[in-house]
């Protein structure tokens, strides 16, 4: 297996890196636009059956690349957010053809922990009536490109979303709406129609004094805490089952249909939070 690494910054060198030790060979490492404007020369001589695109340039550039390699025939691993407008994820999924695989990095999804969590929600959702998400980073360079709803919070909602299947069975309404006026902080809150009023809230912050990641669930007469971040003491990390995720996508792209679908209503999801005047 083959790949074509588009952007080579933090993410870009750390999908290299551990897919390399994987046996995956690379092509070709775009990181200018210079590169890309030499590659697109010689795409037609690139084999479909054995390449696949990584894309983790800036999420801004996401659905250009991604209609690109669709409309060319490749399969596609690209990072969170698959886009930045729902308009790009209507034009995306309009190029997709049925069998290409296009598969979004959301690694939350697969970490160890939150899969623990996800065993607990799906015992005891009947019980749970309301769930917290938090998430909050120090100042980093990364994702400033987009605000926090669209790097960070998109993360959560994404992860929310896998808890259920079929995701076209899920109805809820955005009750709260609000990220700040430099957009490094946002909340969110969901009323989830199930046999019960579910409230889901989201909280997410990029300018934090620490690292904090977890879900907090609230049932009838307790309560709950789930921490999220890497724990040392598992086995392998959220890459190791995302790059497995991947690779089965690739066999076969109807297992990554839900997750696609929720990957989607993530970006469509987050992109419905404004921000406040100052």
């Amino acid at each position: 297996m083959q790949a074509i690494l588009v952007g080579y910054g933090a993410m870009g060198q750390r999908h290299h890196k551990r897919l390399l030790d994987l046996g995956v060979s690379f092509i070709t490492i775009l990181d200018s636009e210079s590169d890309w404007n030499t590659f697109k020369k010689s795409i037609h001589s690139i084999s479909r059956h054995d390449t696949f695109a990584l894309i983790a340039s800036p999420a801004n550039t996401h659905a250009k690349y991604v209609l690109f390699f669709l409309k060319h025939g490749f399969p596609i691993f690209v990072e969170k957010p698959l886009a930045i407008h729902p308009d790009e994820i209507q034009a995306i999924l309009k190029v997709k053809k049925k069998h290409q695989t296009l598969f979004v990095g959301h690694s939350e999804r697969y970490s160890p922990l939150f899969q623990r969590f996800s065993q607990d929600f799906i015992k005891n959702k009947n019980s749970i009536r309301k769930m917290k998400f938090i998430r909050s980073n120090p100042p980093s360079q990364r994702g400033l490109d987009v605000p926090v709803t669209l790097d960070l919070l998109v993360h959560d909602l994404d992860s929310f979303f896998s808890l259920f299947s079929p995701l076209s069975g899920l109805q809820f309404d955005i009750t709260h709406a609000e990220m700040s006026s430099t957009e490094d902080s946002a909340k969110l809150e969901l009323s989830v129609h199930m046999e019960h009023k579910l409230i889901v809230e989201f909280y997410a912050h990029r300018n934090a004094t620490k690292i904090e990641r977890r879900v907090d669930i609230f049932e009838t007469h307790q309560s709950k805490s789930y921490p999220l971040l890497f724990n040392k003491n598992t086995e392998h990390d959220s890459l190791f089952y995302e790059y497995q995720a991947f690779f089965e996508a690739l066999k076969d792209s109807n297992k990554n249909k839900e997750t696609l679908n929720a990957a989607c209503l993530a970006v469509e999801t987050a992109f419905k939070i404004k921000k406040t005047t100052a």
